[in-house]
């Protein structure tokens, strides 16, 4: 299940590191009720929002649900209709992950592949 969470102790208990909270900022935590799974944390750029992944407890299927919902937040909860992802080269693993959870591969720069996903309203 994703939630918004505007909570700067619950997040950096998630990620283990200084985080940023404002309300430029979208945190959207992973959890299963119980226990906080991981954190998206998306912010303006181009003319959508970057995400970025810190999924601690969470991987395989679980890992793909949750990329879906917290896509799925934003599309229906901001104005935001495109989704970017910046991917290290070395994380083979998270490249596979965002074309599995409805990513488009866009480019491959020096050290990152990018990817995108569009909402179509």
């Amino acid at each position: 299940m994703i939630e918004r969470c505007f909570d700067y102790r619950r997040i950096k208990r998630i990620v283990g590191r200084d985080v940023c909270i404002s309300s430029d900022v979208i945190h959207l935590v992973e959890t299963d009720g119980k226990e906080d799974l991981g954190v998206w944390t998306l912010h303006d750029y181009k003319d959508g929002l970057l995400i970025h992944a810190n999924l601690t407890k969470c991987a395989g299927k679980k890992a793909k649900k949750s990329a879906q919902d917290s896509f799925e937040w934003v599309f229906s909860n901001t104005d935001f209709n495109k989704i970017y992802a910046s991917i290290p080269n070395r994380k083979r693993h998270a490249q596979v992950m965002a074309i599995a959870s409805g990513m488009n591969f866009e480019y491959k720069g020096d050290n990152y592949r990018h990817y995108k996903i569009e909402n179509s309203r």
